[in-house]
C-alpha cells in the first residue's frame, strides 16, 4: 500500500489574522550576561494585523532600560569615586510588512517603518574624600525626543501545525535625537 498522507509544517496567518512577536537583538542578548549590568524592561514587542495574505501592518514597542556602576580610588587623594550611568528608551515603531513567499515552511519579508519615542541618559559621578570628609556629587542628564526610520529583512518558518513561527531579522534603523546636550540636574 502506499501511504498518501502529507506532512503538515506549520500554520502561515492569512488576512485578518492578529499576530505577536517578541524578540532581542544581538546587543541586548549579550548585555543579559553583563553582570556589571542591571537591565529592566521589555524586549521588542510586534502587534500585527495581515491586511491581506502578504502584506501585514505592525506596531512594535519597546521599552527598555539599563544602569552600570563602577567604583574606583581617587587619584591622589585618599578616597572613592562612584560613576553610575543610566540609559532608558521607549519607543513606538509603526510598519509594514510585504511578505514575498505564501509557503508555510519558510516565509521571507521586509518591511518599513517609523520610530517614535523618548531616551533618557544620564551619569552621575561621586567623590568621597576619607581625610577631610569633603564630599562633591555632578549629576548630568539628557532628555531627547527621537524620531527615525527602519527596514528590516526577515526569515521565519512556521513549526509544526500550530501558528508558531521561529525567525531572524536583520534590520538597519536610523535615529535623529532632539537633544544631544547633557545638562547639570
Amino acid at each position: 500500500n502506499n501511504v498518501t498522507s502529507r506532512i503538515a509544517v506549520g500554520t502561515r496567518p492569512q488576512q485578518g489574522d492578529f499576530g505577536f512577536t517578541f524578540g532581542a537583538s544581538i546587543a541586548e542578548m549579550s548585555e543579559l550576561v553583563d553582570d556589571d549590568l542591571d537591565i529592566r524592561g521589555f524586549p521588542l514587542m510586534s502587534f500585527k494585523y495581515y491586511l491581506t495574505d502578504n502584506l501585514e501592518l505592525r506596531l512594535n514597542t519597546q521599552s527598555y532600560a539599563k544602569s552600570k556602576s563602577i567604583q574606583g580610588s581617587l587619584l591622589n587623594q585618599v578616597g572613592v569615586e562612584d560613576k553610575v550611568e543610566k540609559e532608558s528608551f521607549v519607543r513606538f515603531m509603526p510598519g509594514v510588512q510585504y511578505h514575498f513567499a505564501s509557503s508555510n515552511l519558510f516565509d521571507t519579508y521586509g518591511g518599513l517603518g517609523i520610530i517614535i519615542g523618548s531616551e533618557k541618559n544620564q551619569v552621575v559621578t561621586s567623590e568621597k574624600t576619607s581625610i577631610t570628609g569633603h564630599y562633591t556629587i555632578n549629576r548630568m542628564a539628557k532628555n531627547t525626543f527621537v524620531t527615525g526610520f527602519n527596514t528590516n529583512f526577515r526569515l521565519q518558518a512556521f513549526l509544526a501545525d500550530l501558528p508558531i513561527a521561529l525567525g531572524v531579522e536583520a534590520s538597519i534603523r536610523g535615529l535623529k535625537h532632539s537633544n544631544l546636550q547633557y545638562e547639570n540636574t
